[in-house]
C-alpha cells in the first residue's frame, strides 16, 4: 500500500470538485448526495487581515479563529494552495459511522457554514460578522461512497471498513504532504 499515491489521487480527485459555496447551497454539478462519507476541504478568497478579525462567540465550542490566524500565519507548513483567488483554510472529515446513515459529508460541510449550536465544533462561518458572504467561500470534497472512487481507494486493505478504518489517517497524511489548513484546529 503506497500511501503518498494514495494520498496524492485523492488530493487530484477533491480539486476537480472545488464549487463555490453558493453553488453547493444550490445543489449545482458537481453534486454531492446526502448520507455520504469523506473527506472536505474548505477554500476562502478572504485575505488573511480580513480573517484575523473574526470573532469566536463566548462559550461557545466555534473554531478561536482569529487566534488560530494570529498565531500561525507566518510558519513554514501552512497549506499554500490556491484556485481560482481562493485559498485552502480548513479541512476535515465527514459522514456516518453507523448504519442506517443519519448524517453524511455534505451535511457536516453545512454544518461548517451555519450552526449556531454552541455545543458544536465548527466554523460557523455565515453567522460570523465579516464572513458572511457565501460568495467569498467555496468547497471542495472526497466522496468515500463515490464508485468512480473505489478505484482510488482499492489500494486500502479492508475494504468494507475504508472510510471508519482510514479517514483519519488520509486527512492527517494529507496534512502532512500539502500543509496544514490555517483554520484547522485539530
Amino acid at each position: 500500500m503506497d500511501f503518498k499515491n494514495i494520498i496524492a489521487a485523492i488530493h487530484k480527485k477533491q480539486m476537480k470538485t472545488f464549487t463555490k459555496l453558493s453553488d453547493f447551497k444550490a445543489m449545482k454539478k458537481p453534486y454531492l448526495q446526502t448520507k455520504r462519507r469523506g473527506l472536505y476541504w474548505i477554500w476562502t478568497n478572504y485575505s488573511i487581515t480580513e480573517l484575523k478579525k473574526i470573532k469566536t462567540r463566548e462559550n461557545s465550542k466555534e473554531v478561536p479563529i482569529s487566534d488560530l490566524i494570529l498565531r500561525r500565519e507566518k510558519l513554514d507548513k501552512i497549506c499554500k494552495i490556491e484556485k481560482h483567488g481562493f485559498l485552502i483554510v480548513y479541512n476535515g472529515i465527514g459522514g456516518y459511522k453507523k448504519e442506517p446513515p443519519s448524517f453524511g459529508l455534505r451535511e457536516r460541510i453545512n454544518q461548517e457554514f451555519n450552526c449556531m449550536d454552541k455545543r458544536t465544533g465548527t466554523l460557523n462561518l455565515i453567522n460570523r460578522e465579516g464572513t458572511n458572504n457565501i460568495d467569498n467561500w467555496a468547497i471542495s470534497y472526497f466522496d468515500f461512497d463515490d464508485v468512480e472512487n473505489q478505484k482510488i481507494l482499492k489500494e486500502l486493505p479492508e475494504k468494507e471498513e475504508w472510510y471508519l478504518k482510514y479517514a483519519r489517517e488520509i486527512e492527517i497524511d494529507w496534512r502532512i504532504e500539502y500543509g496544514i489548513p490555517i483554520m484547522t484546529r485539530h
